[in-house]
């Protein structure tokens, strides 16, 4: 399998960014020598607009959120205004440093070593954050546990569409991106992309949200990122 290359002012579809996006290389710089230094970030790692659109998101109404993939981006939302997060993470040694990072009050992280025990508390959904290693199973595993109303996010969602693993070719992320799209087509959701740099990366990646159509019109500060 050919060597993934990445061009740093492109996503790995080859897409471009916004002129003024560019200046995002500047803080993603500065963050990245924090990280180096510190091994730590005040940001989720995802590109600078999916950020703003989490704050959109969260200004809008208290959320809550159900996380697939602990990190970063689990300590940050602890710190914004939310009514409850749940994280679900597979990596034990992940689990347990992002457990003792911080004294947690509004998240509650879930170890599931085996995918086919995941359980959920069951209650409504606002946002759902698909950040595991198998987006793939991971995405469908949270478009049976949600509603209707519920924003999807997809991390990494321009992620070369294969990669090996334990000796075999997978086809995880670009299976990931066609089964939301094919849910947002069926249940009348929009689906926005935003690209850009992000805190600690050097290189412009990709994000996609999955929006309901009534919450995308109520909220007129999400169509400035339609691209």
């Amino acid at each position: 399998m050919k060597k993934i290359k990445i061009n740093r002012f492109k996503d790995q579809k080859n897409n471009p960014i916004n002129f003024f996006d560019y200046l995002y290389i500047v803080p993603a710089f500065f963050s990245y020598l924090k990280f180096k230094l510190t091994k730590k970030l005040d940001s989720p790692i995802v590109n600078y607009n999916v950020i703003k659109i989490f704050k959109i998101l969260s200004e809008h109404k208290k959320l809550s959120i159900l996380e697939m993939g602990s990190g970063f981006s689990t300590l940050w939302w602890e710190k914004r205004n939310i009514k409850k997060l749940i994280s679900i993470e597979t990596n034990k040694s992940w689990y347990d440093k992002i457990l003792l990072s911080t004294k947690f009050q509004k998240t509650k992280i879930i170890l599931s070593e085996r995918k086919s025990y995941f359980k959920i508390p069951k209650m409504k959904y606002d946002l759902c954050i698909v950040d595991g290693y198998d987006r793939f199973y991971d995405l469908k595993f949270c478009l049976n546990k949600i509603d209707n109303e519920t924003i999807i996010y997809l991390d990494d969602s321009d992620n070369d569409s294969s990669y090996r693993f334990n000796g075999r070719i997978h086809k995880d992320m670009r299976q990931a991106e066609n089964l939301l799209r094919e849910f947002a087509l069926n249940h009348n959701c929009y689906i926005l992309s935003c690209r850009g740099f992000s805190p600690s990366q050097l290189y412009v990646k990709e994000g996609m949200f999955c929006i309901p159509r009534n919450y995308y019109n109520k909220i007129k500060k999400l169509k400035k990122f339609s691209i």
